[in-house]
């Protein structure tokens, strides 16, 4: 029995033995992963960029000026010609006080074709007078063309629509008040014959007994601005047999004047609260100054069809004129329900800031003992020479460099941000180390233990074996 128990011993320390053994492979394992895990991590902090800094001087530049009389001249480049000589570019700058500026856009009304900013009617830029004659109590506008002074009245005219506006025409019956009821459709049949037709819940109904005369016939124009405009009123007239049709245009009939009625034109003032301030002598001068405006207008929009109105200005208390484009104004699409408002586009005279650029202009330059330029020399056209002192400007591109700054700043954060998150996770990899090799140690201890105990089983086991041999041998 005793030899029994401990071969039963020596095999049940056999077993933990190698359990322990096996335990301490798999945590060995466990380090090496935890070793290249930690070993990429190193590798990462390695190869990270470190963030540097932008540097002011990256967003700084040195530039040349130079003044003449009130032009500020900024020298773009300098090319070496030889001989001291350089073919030198540079940008003229100046302040134009009297200048055409944009200005915050005004609500217009318009009525009639008369326009309006609140009670402040606009008038046409370049007429500050009307002359008006009186004939059998009416009276009208005085104009004059290349003929002399006339006055104009309309007059009707009916005239036959073109085969253009033929295919655009729009047929409707009418109804007892003689206003348009249904809409019909002319057309023509495989045999060429005229055939009209009405649709009646999307079906098509044929009619008969139609007279184009009886009808309500007109144009549709779908772009004019309001329905007035959009409506031509067409008649059709059978003439031998054939339907024609007619539309009424109202022309202007110039009326001149004879020599005797010349002398009952009226100039008159048009009714506007600047031009009632000024005397004769300053409408005179206010009509030059406003053809001018209409040349410069022209010069800088392409027109010089304006409207204009005046405005105090309540701390000079001068008239200031403000501009607005016929064209725009006449825009009838620009209008918006009953009120007829809409915004329009506004001009002023103001200041604005002018350049222009010099090319390739000879000259030479004068530099200090440190190199810097400070003088330059123009050669003029006429053969003189131009002497001018040149100002040295640093200048900063602050929001450049801010920009930059901000790039740099965030790319810190991140560069810190992901430092920590490394190290935060190598701290829990050498913590899960330390406790792998605590466990380690103690799977050691435990083998040696083990070890030791199985050695003394051996011996026990030898004795028994040496001391049943005996026995038997006896």
């Amino acid at each position: 029995m005793g030899m029994s128990a401990s071969q039963a011993r020596f095999l049940s320390l056999t077993a933990r033995k190698s359990n322990v053994e096996f335990e301490g492979q798999q945590i060995n394992q466990q380090r090496t992963t935890l070793s290249n895990e930690s070993a990429s991590y190193y590798s990462e902090l390695c190869n990270m960029q470190v963030p540097t800094p932008p540097s002011v001087d990256d967003y700084t530049r040195v530039s040349y000026t130079f003044n003449d009389g009130a032009m500020t001249n900024t020298i773009i480049s300098m090319l070496a010609k030889g001989n001291n000589q350089y073919s030198i570019s540079y940008m003229k700058q100046w302040q134009d006080d009297f200048s055409l500026v944009s200005t915050v856009s005004s609500l217009v009304s318009n009525a009639n074709d008369e326009f309006s900013i609140g009670a402040t009617k606009l008038r046409s830029l370049g007429e500050i007078k009307k002359d008006i004659i009186t004939i059998d109590g009416n009276s009208y506008d005085v104009q004059k063309d290349e003929k002399g002074y006339y006055y104009s009245t309309e007059k009707s005219e009916e005239v036959q629509i073109s085969d253009n506006e033929k295919e655009k025409l729009e047929y409707y019956t009418v109804n007892s008040q003689g206003t348009p009821a249904k809409q019909i459709v002319k057309d023509q049949n495989e045999n060429g014959e005229t055939v009209w037709y009405e649709f009646v819940d999307e079906a098509k109904t044929s009619l008969t007994d139609i007279n184009e005369e009886d009808l309500y016939i007109c144009i549709y124009n779908n772009t004019a601005s309001n329905i007035q405009d959009a409506i031509t009123r067409v008649n059709a007239k059978n003439e031998n047999g054939t339907i024609n049709y007619y539309k009424t245009e109202k022309q202007e009939e110039k009326h001149y004047l004879q020599a005797e009625q010349l002398e009952n034109i009226e100039s008159q003032t048009l009714e506007d609260e600047y031009l009632s301030s000024l005397t004769d002598q300053q409408l005179t001068d206010l009509r030059k100054q406003e053809q001018y405006y209409i040349s410069m207008l022209k010069q800088e929009y392409g027109t010089d069809e304006w409207h204009v109105r005046y405005l105090k200005n309540s701390t000079t208390g001068a008239y200031v004129p403000y501009f607005y484009q016929d064209a725009e104004l006449n825009d009838g699409s620009r209008y918006t329900g009953d009120t007829q408002l809409a915004n329009i586009n506004c001009y002023t005279i103001g200041s604005t800031t002018k350049t222009e650029e010099v090319l390739n202009k000879l000259g030479t330059v004068e530099k200090d003992a440190s190199g810097r330029y400070v003088g330059i020399t123009l050669f003029n056209d006429d053969g003189t020479e131009t002497a001018y002192q040149l100002t040295t400007t640093t200048t900063t591109d602050e929001e450049a460099y801010n920009d930059a700054m901000n790039q740099y700043n965030f790319a810190q954060h991140e560069y810190d941000h992901k430092i920590q998150e490394i190290n935060a996770k190598l701290e829990v990899i050498q913590q899960q180390d330390k406790n792998l090799e605590l466990k380690l140690k103690q799977l050691d201890t435990e083998e040696n233990a083990i070890s030791t105990e199985m050695d003394a089983v051996k011996k026990v086991i030898s004795k028994n074996v040496e001391s049943s041999f005996k026995t038997f041998n006896a």
